[in-house]
């Protein structure tokens, strides 16, 4: 275990950097005679995202753009974030304070905390973030945009944002939203279990849009509610064919090592994505062989078994603290069992029904 003068000697080298860093930003936006800033309300509180370069400004802020407002708002909580991008404008990254190992591969990341600074590096320094919890700042840098993975770009910086959204008391469920009207449910479940078809097949059967992965969500007051955080939604390429509603450029996206296509709700769907609703139930799907859907009343603990470990492995969390408000929130609410059939019109009826019974 270091001692305290160490401490406080990192400490130093890593507000150091952060500064320079933050300098090296600037000298981005210099270089490429642009800085743009981009404002999104979340939550009810203020995302800033400042960019260096126009070639940043859609592949990671696209799957925002559905919450993105004209101006900024006042007297609110702020997130600010500050990427560049190394390989557009030629600026790279201020040499960083840490050992780090040189064999980083796809996918792998390495991640600390120090004091209120939070630093997380993926793939060799592909992506690197460090945020400044006492400011509420953050600095992304790529290595190159142009070959950012289909996780970044389906959820970009989702790594701050969970932290920023703990400290606002808020939670990120691993989990689909629909809702009509302000009547809402949660689609919970791990991957392969129907999920995101249940989700994106609702709002092509009419019904508002927040979530198919993840969803923030806020309940310390009287009810739950949901906040949308991505526009973006996943199929296999052997489900997405079966949608056949989805036309053109609704099919058009990034493939990840899976295979799944990434699609991009917004903007072509706007008028159904909803920013909130109340949560007043949890939907667990199950696919079936039957052709048409069917749903029954379930236990909070089963709801809670397709919940809790879904969101606690995508979101790297080992809190007793986190599970006990799962916990909470399967108890506090209706719990159903979707049956998804080959019928996939009658997924949506269901959910409707569902909802409407609230």
């Amino acid at each position: 275990m270091e001692d305290n003068s160490n401490a406080s000697k990192n400490l130093a080298t890593l507000e150091i950097f952060f500064t320079k860093s933050l300098e090296h930003f600037d000298q981005a936006c210099k270089t490429l005679k642009d800085k743009s800033s981009f404002y999104f309300s979340l939550a009810n509180k203020q995302l800033v995202i400042h960019t260096a370069g126009k070639t940043l400004q859609e592949t990671t802020c696209q799957a925002l753009k559905h919450i993105e407002i004209s101006s900024p708002i006042q007297e609110v909580t702020s997130l600010e974030i500050f990427v560049w991008d190394e390989k557009e404008s030629g600026i790279n990254l201020p040499t960083h304070p840490w050992e780090t190992p040189t064999d980083l591969v796809e996918d792998s990341f390495v991640q600390f905390n120090l004091a209120h600074y939070f630093v997380s590096q993926y793939d060799n320094l592909s992506i690197l973030y460090i945020f400044n919890q006492q400011t509420n700042q953050a600095i992304c840098i790529l290595k190159d945009a142009t070959t950012l993975n289909n996780s970044f770009i389906s959820s970009p910086y989702f790594k701050i944002i969970a932290i920023w959204a703990s400290k606002q008391k808020l939670n990120i469920l691993h989990a689909g939203c629909v809702s009509i009207d302000n009547k809402a449910v949660l689609i919970v479940g791990r991957s392969g279990k129907g999920k995101s078809s249940t989700s994106v097949q609702c709002l092509i059967g009419g019904l508002n849009y927040l979530s198919d992965d993840y969803v923030l969500v806020d309940w310390n007051g009287e009810n739950p509610i949901a906040y949308s955080l991505f526009n973006t939604g996943k199929l296999k390429n052997k489900h997405i064919e079966r949608f056949n509603k989805i036309q053109g450029e609704y099919k058009q996206g990034i493939l990840d090592k899976n295979n799944k296509p990434l699609l991009f709700l917004y903007p072509l769907f706007k008028d159904k994505i909803r920013s909130s609703a109340e949560i007043k139930a949890i939907i667990v799907p199950n696919i079936t062989s039957e052709s048409k859907a069917s749903y029954h009343r379930i236990s909070a603990a089963e709801s809670l078994r397709a919940l809790a470990p879904s969101t606690l492995i995508q979101l790297k969390i080992n809190n007793l603290n986190q599970l006990n408000s799962l916990a909470k929130l399967t108890r506090t609410l209706p719990n159903y069992e979707l049956n998804i059939g080959s019928d996939l019109d009658d997924i949506s009826l269901k959910v409707k029904e569902i909802i409407d019974s609230l």
